[in-house]
């Protein structure tokens, strides 16, 4: 929290500048890295540049390596975001403590999307029965694949992986999920129309099995 209230705009209160006094002085840490921008393109560069580094993908568009470290697995030329995506997409988050500006989480969701969602976005646009998931919903354009936050705390239907039955789940503020679905499979009569959230964290205090929002609504 101290950290993030650099970045709020805000005066800081005397002393908070100590939180990063040593990490200054040495160059850095095993845990905490300083990369410096000054303009709205530079900063996006040097996001991407970030990424390609920590998630050791081949290229700042490499959107197949994007994929994979969000959970999703190769067949057949296919990236399938199967049950258990969720988990593994926990592993590394894109953080911002502000809403607004080149910065904020508005335009670094832009920027992910514009960079490594393109292919996807058009494969969700396919006409008729060829599309083989969800249209992008919403503002933000949504589609599968997409790692995706809870916004409220509340109940919804979810499935229990480990009894095999469906159950009320308590879904709290703050949950990381994966749209896992829906894929068009041989027994789909019509193009997929909902899109289907995983999130790895348990359900309720009974259970180990995961949750899933079958509709987003906007």
């Amino acid at each position: 929290m101290r950290l993030a209230e650099w970045f709020s705009g805000r005066p800081l209160a005397p002393g908070e500048d100590d939180v990063l006094e040593d990490v200054v002085k040495s160059g850095g840490t095993p845990n905490i890295q300083f990369v410096g921008w000054q303009t709205p393109d530079e900063f996006q560069k040097r996001l991407l540049e970030v990424l390609t580094k920590e998630l050791n993908l081949k290229a700042a568009n490499d959107a197949e390596g994007f994929d994979l470290k969000l959970g999703a697995k190769l067949s057949n030329e296919y990236l399938y975001f199967n049950l258990g995506a969720a988990t593994q997409a926990e592993a590394w988050q894109i953080l911002s403590p502000i809403r607004a500006s080149p910065q904020g989480v508005a335009q670094v969701n832009r920027l992910i999307h514009k960079t490594f969602k393109k292919g996807t976005i058009e494969f969700a646009r396919w006409p008729g029965w060829k599309r083989k998931i969800p249209e992008p919903m919403g503002l933000e354009e949504i589609v599968y694949g997409d790692k995706l936050i809870c916004l409220k705390n509340h109940e919804r239907n979810a499935w229990d992986t480990n009894a095999g039955e469906n159950i009320e789940g308590y879904l709290a503020n703050g949950e990381i999920g994966i749209a896992v679905g829906q894929f068009k499979t041989a027994k789909m009569t019509k193009a997929p129309w909902a899109l289907k959230v995983e999130f790895a964290s348990p359900i309720n205090h009974n259970s180990n099995g995961y949750c899933f929002v079958w509709r987003l609504t906007f």
